[in-house]
């Protein structure tokens, strides 16, 4: 799984949020809206999020097939915040 383990090209999305995407050096993903975490990583990998935070999830996210945006989604939604 992408979310744990990096694929596709794409880092691993703990090392950044954290190991149970709790938090870390980027914000907590865990127990968040699946809907809300679809349209971020739509939004990063479009470019319509171009702040200057966002430029390491846009080089991420653009790498990441529309079926592997969901499953993480899905994956970290249903983990405890």
């Amino acid at each position: 799984m992408i979310a744990l383990n990096g694929g596709a090209g794409a880092q691993s999305c703990t090392l950044c949020h954290g190991s149970r995407l709790q938090g870390g050096i980027a914000p907590p993903l865990a127990g968040r809206s699946p809907t809300m975490l679809v349209r971020q990583l739509a939004a990063f990998a479009s470019g319509a999020r171009n702040d200057a935070g966002a430029a390491p999830m846009r080089v991420v996210a653009a790498k990441l097939k529309q079926r592997e945006i969901i499953d993480v989604a899905a994956y970290a939604a249903t983990l405890r915040p």
